[in-house]
C-alpha cells in the first residue's frame, strides 16, 4: 500500500464521517478561562499570532480545527496546563504532527493497521493518521489529538489518545471544549487535595481509567526511538 492508496483510504473514512464540532469553537474560550482559574499552577503563554497559526494550515495541507485555532489564539502553549502535561504551542503542534506524518509515510501497512485496535466504533484502528492533530503530549510521546477521521460511530472533532504506549485508539472527549471542561473538573479535584503527581504516570486528568502504561506489542523495532523526537 503506497501513500496514494493510504490517502484514498483516509479520504473514504472522512467522507463517511459524521459531522462534528470541528468548525465550531463551542465554548472553548469559556472552558479555557475556567481552567486557568481552576489550575493556577500552569504557565500560559500569550496567544499565537496570525503567522504562527498560518503555519499549522501550511503544514497540515488542510484547514486546522477551528477549536484548536481558537485555543491557541488564547494561549500559544501552556506548561502544566493539564496537570503535569503541557498544551503544545503552534510550533510544537507542527513539529509533532510532522513526526507522525513521517511515521505514517514510512510504516508498513501491517504495522500501520495491525499494531493497535479501536476501543470502539468511534475510532479507527490505525497507529497514526495525518488527520489526527495533536495538541498535548506526555513524556513518552503519547498524544491527545483532535480526530478528523473518526470511525463510523464517531464524530469529526472528537478527542482521542494515541501513541507508542497505547494499545487502543480511544475517544476521550466529544470535542475540544468537552476535553477542557474535563480538565477543569480534574483541576478542582486536584486543588481539593493537591499532591505532587508522578511525571512518568502519563497524561493526567480527563482520561479514562486503565490508561495503558506498557508499550503496545509490535515487531517494529524503532517505535520507542520515535519518542525522542517529540518535544513539549
Amino acid at each position: 500500500m503506497d501513500r496514494q492508496e493510504k490517502d484514498a483510504r483516509l479520504d473514504a473514512l472522512r467522507a463517511g464521517a459524521k459531522p462534528g464540532s470541528e468548525l465550531d469553537t463551542g465554548d472553548v474560550k469559556a472552558a479555557w478561562e475556567a481552567l486557568c482559574q481552576a489550575w493556577p499552577h500552569m504557565t500560559s503563554r500569550p496567544g499565537a499570532g496570525a503567522d504562527e497559526l498560518l503555519q499549522i494550515r501550511q503544514a497540515l495541507g488542510y484547514e486546522p480545527p477551528a477549536a484548536l485555532v481558537e485555543l491557541l489564539s488564547l494561549s500559544n502553549g501552556a506548561e502544566g496546563a493539564f496537570g503535569t502535561e503541557d498544551l503544545l504551542s503552534a510550533d510544537q503542534v507542527v513539529s509533532n504532527w510532522t513526526v507522525w506524518e513521517e511515521i505514517f509515510d514510512g510504516f508498513d501497512p501491517d504495522d500501520l493497521y495491525g499494531a493497535v485496535e479501536a476501543a470502539d466504533d468511534r475510532t479507527v484502528a490505525m497507529y497514526t493518521c495525518p488527520y489526527w492533530v495533536p495538541f498535548a503530549v506526555d513524556g513518552g510521546g503519547n498524544h491527545v489529538a483532535i480526530d478528523l477521521a473518526p470511525g463510523p460511530a464517531g464524530r469529526i472533532g472528537q478527542i482521542i489518545l494515541f501513541g507508542p504506549d497505547e494499545t487502543e485508539i480511544r475517544c476521550i472527549g466529544t470535542d475540544l471544549a468537552d476535553f477542557l471542561w474535563q480538565q477543569v473538573n480534574d483541576a478542582h479535584a486536584r486543588e481539593g487535595g493537591y499532591e505532587s503527581v508522578d511525571e512518568d504516570a502519563g497524561l493526567s486528568g480527563g482520561l479514562p481509567a486503565g490508561t495503558a502504561t506498557e508499550p503496545a506489542p509490535t515487531s517494529e523495532p524503532t517505535r520507542r526511538s520515535w519518542k525522542r523526537r517529540f518535544r513539549k
